[in-house]
């Protein structure tokens, strides 16, 4: 891929050549910060770390690309790439197997999510306080009730006394569910699924504390929500320990701290599409020509030979062959 002719930084168009410059100028920056080489690229605009050295080199400026190409961090992460995309292929049980066991308690959520409207909640000395009221129609059987009982229940209502059932419209019940540290079921059920269906947090919180949340208070629901990294290592996030569970539950493994960025459906396609024409005979510089026009990023004009390089090392290979 170092096989195209220089094009020194001068010879660029006004614009490119700016681009260039800053570039230059935030690659030596970001170096002199003591970041990696995958850190530099990424902070200086650059596809990749290849990508990084194969401009730098085609501008004229073979200097600035250290001796030793690939750091050892940047191995370690193809050497992962490669061995979790071209290992062998495991059929899973189809999840649609499980779709009873989902829709049994799908259906629970959603009657919990209409009981919602009964419900009372305080907060006194950091402990929530629940009760339910229920107004709704209520319908009483004779045989739950003494016969004075019964007489005294349909007079009260102006209801006929022989009948089997009363309906009664305005009925009141009022129940205390104890005082607890943590909201009660089936709220914070319903707070998560709604956080991780990407739901606002600003118009919930509006709505279940009255009000809106400080900057610590935004600080600290992002921390749970996305995790956190501090001098004692990574705390997971609610994200990713629905991740973790997810996997475990599918019969994979897990690390500990964030689960490995994901493959992205093109991003995959092309590298199982390198691999099938590097195995039927085709050069390099053939593939890529093929693929130059597919895009990864919205911003993009087309595959750079820094991302083509990329996709390559991982060796991956259809799933289906």
């Amino acid at each position: 891929m170092d096989s195209l002719p220089e094009q020194h930084i001068d010879s660029l168009p006004k614009r490119k050549r700016d681009e260039a410059y800053i570039q230059i100028g935030m690659v030596g920056y970001f170096r002199s910060q003591g970041c990696s080489e995958n850190e530099v690229a990424k902070s200086a605009k650059f596809d990749s770390v290849e990508d990084m050295y194969f401009r730098l080199k085609r501008w004229g400026l073979p200097g600035l690309v250290p001796l030793k190409e690939e750091p050892e961090e940047a191995s370690k992460t193809a050497r992962e790439r490669k061995g979790r995309a071209s290992g062998p292929v495991a059929d899973l049980p189809p999840a649609g197997a499980a779709t009873p066991l989902f829709r049994e308690k799908l259906d629970l959520l959603a009657q919990a999510n209409e009981d919602l409207k009964y419900r009372k909640e305080k907060r006194q000395a950091g402990r929530f306080i629940l009760s339910r009221v229920d107004t709704s129609p209520h319908l009483l059987r004779r045989e739950d009730w003494s016969e004075e009982e019964w007489e005294g229940l349909a007079n009260t209502h102006n209801l006929d006394a022989s009948a089997d059932t009363l309906s009664i419209e305005n009925g009141l019940t009022f129940s205390i569910g104890g005082a607890t540290h943590v909201p009660q079921a089936p709220l914070p059920v319903l707070i998560v699924i709604y956080v991780l269906m990407e739901g606002e947090i600003e118009p919930l919180f509006k709505l279940l504390a009255g009000g809106t949340p400080t900057e610590a208070v935004r600080e600290k629901i992002r921390s749970v929500i996305e995790g956190n990294r501090d001098s004692g290592g990574r705390e997971d996030g609610l994200k990713v320990l629905v991740e973790k569970l997810a996997t475990l539950m599918r019969g994979g493994d897990v690390k500990s701290g964030r689960n490995r960025d994901p493959i992205f459906p093109l991003e995959f396609q092309l590298q199982c599409r390198i691999t099938e024409r590097r195995d039927a005979g085709i050069p390099d510089e053939k593939i890529y020509e093929e693929l130059r026009h597919f895009r990864l990023s919205e911003d993009s004009e087309g595959l750079t030979r820094g991302e083509f390089g990329e996709l390559a090392r991982s060796e991956s290979r259809w799933p289906w062959g």
